[in-house]
């Protein structure tokens, strides 16, 4: 929906880490419902091998696809709205503007808080899990104990 650009790129240099963060810069006049979700989930495919590069050259085809695509969309949660940009000339200000500003101002302070310790709270789940060692049972210890008892019995 109108012209734009779009790119991305890993946030950092952890491309194995599940968690690690990725950046999609996309321009645009206009957007459809879930569009950027239906984008992103396209780009993962095609970045993990899952479709071919030229999926994207056939998506952006109408006359090949007139139609939304029968891909499931990125999930919403872990999806960010940066920042957005509009003209100087569509900007009115209101008598409230201070108010509504402060206002938002304050929950994004609440909001950003909890955020932070959300992250280091996850951070250090995460590295508690890979630092943990599991002790495996001595196969005598293990339910049933004998011939046939257990997981990986005979038979």
């Amino acid at each position: 929906a109108g012209e734009g650009r779009a790119g991305a790129a890993a946030a950092d240099d952890d491309d194995e880490c599940p968690l690690a963060p990725w950046v999609f810069v996309i321009d645009g006049s206009a957007f459809l419902w879930h569009q950027v979700r239906c984008m992103v989930a396209t780009l993962f495919l095609v970045g993990s091998g899952r479709e071919a590069p030229s999926l994207v050259d056939s998506l952006l085809d109408l006359q090949q696809c007139p139609a939304r695509p029968c891909y499931d969309m990125a999930p919403d949660a872990p999806l960010l709205l940066h920042s957005i940009g509009y003209p100087e000339a569509r900007l009115r200000w209101t008598p409230h503007a201070d108010e509504s500003l402060s206002a938002v101002a304050a929950l994004w302070r609440r909001e950003a808080e909890a955020a932070t310790l959300r992250s280091a709270m996850l951070l250090t789940m995460r590295s508690s899990l890979l630092s943990a060692r599991v002790a495996r049972p001595a196969p005598s210890d293990r339910a049933g104990g004998g011939a046939g008892g257990g997981e990986g019995g005979g038979g």
